[in-house]
Order: structure tokens, then sequence, then C-alpha cells
């Protein structure tokens, strides 16, 4: 008797202890369960979220690293090029002519020939053929006479026409003027230039053009 009362007391002492280490287990395998089930869970999540994200396909017709932008500029640049003008070249001057004088009565001087012939026993006469058009405006003249113009040979003074003239040019004529010169018979014209003055201007033709030697 004395044995199972003292059973019965030992329980009744220790059961509350038993009960709480039964709760405390459960508890402890219930938080074991949720542990092991969260990466799991989150996996599946982020499984599903991938299959979600798009594949970047690649673009046919346009080199590798070359963006939309990109090849839109080039093409740009390359339509720029197609309509812009070739460019061509200048042709060079005629050094034989020259434009002079203010806007409004100004005129354009072109050595057509030159001609030497002998004058006398120390000179020679030297003709040359000047065609003039007139630039001039409607109404007015291009001048033109025998003070305008000089021939300059190297280590010489400038020489003057043997025969004076005047002969103005009319607004869109020309005209066609022989200039009579002498000058030393000994001197090649190597360097030598005609020159027209035009007030303010002065601008020079060279005489090397070939030449006419007419002989007695």
């Amino acid at each position: 008797m004395n044995s199972t009362s003292d059973r019965t007391t030992v329980l009744q002492k220790y059961g509350w202890e038993a009960s709480l280490i039964s709760i405390i287990g459960v508890v402890i395998a219930t938080l074991a369960l949720v542990t092991n089930r969260t990466p799991l869970s989150g996996s599946s999540v982020d499984a599903a979220g991938a299959s979600k994200i798009p594949v970047p396909q690649p673009t046919l017709g346009r080199a590798p690293g070359t963006t939309t932008g990109q090849s839109g500029k080039v093409a740009s640049q390359e339509r720029h090029r197609a309509d812009l003008p070739v460019r061509r070249s200048k042709p060079p001057s005629d050094p034989h002519e020259v434009v002079i004088g203010p806007n409004s009565i100004s005129g354009r001087f072109r050595l057509l020939s030159i001609e030497r012939k002998k004058q006398t026993s120390t000179s020679d006469q030297l003709t040359l053929r000047v065609h003039v058009i007139s630039m001039a405006f409607a109404d007015l003249v291009t001048p033109f006479q025998s003070t305008m113009v000089e021939v300059n040979l190297v280590g010489h003074e400038p020489i003057q026409p043997q025969h004076p003239f005047s002969h103005p040019v009319a607004a869109g004529t020309e005209w066609n003027q022989d200039i009579d010169f002498s000058i030393p018979s000994g001197p090649t014209l190597h360097g030598a230039a005609l020159r027209i003055h035009y007030y303010p201007e002065a601008k020079d033709i060279p005489l090397d053009l070939p030449l006419l030697i007419n002989t007695p």
C-alpha cells in the first residue's frame, strides 16, 4: 500500500514537468518543420519567377555591339554624304586676263598677241593687241585710253605707248586695240609685263605669249 501511494505521489509531483517537456518538444518539432520548408518554398517562387523572365533574342541584320540609335546615326551620315555636292577644282585663271575698275565701270582686259619688229638700229617696235570687254552698268562705259597702259622691262623705266588713243567701251560691248611701244632692241621680254592702271588699281599681264617676229 505504501509503495502504490508513493508512486502516485511522485506522478502527481512531476506530472506537470512531464507535460511541460512534451509541450516544449512539440514546439521545437514545429519550428524545425517550418524552418526546413521555408527554403523549398522560396526556391519554388524563384523558379516560377525565373520562368517568366524574357530571354533576349539576337537582332538580325545588325552588327554586334551596334544599337538602334547608332545604326540610325550611321545611316543618316551616309545619306548626308550622298547629298553633298561633288567638289570640283576651280580652273586656273588666265594670267593674260585681268578684271579691273570700279564695279559700275569695270572692264575685262586680255592680251591676245605680241609682235616685235625692228624699228631703228637701237630700237624695236612692240605691238600688243588687247581685247577689252566692258562690264559697266547699263548706259555707262568702260574707259580705255593710252594713259592707262605701259610696258615694264626688267632694268628699264616704264615705257608709254607711242601713239595716244582714247576709246570708251560701251556697256555690253567689246573692243580690240593695237598698242605700239618703242623698246630697246637689246633686252628680251623675259620678266616683262603690260601694266594696266585703273585708278587706284594697277594690274600686270606677263608678256610671255609666243612672239611674232616681223623682220623687214
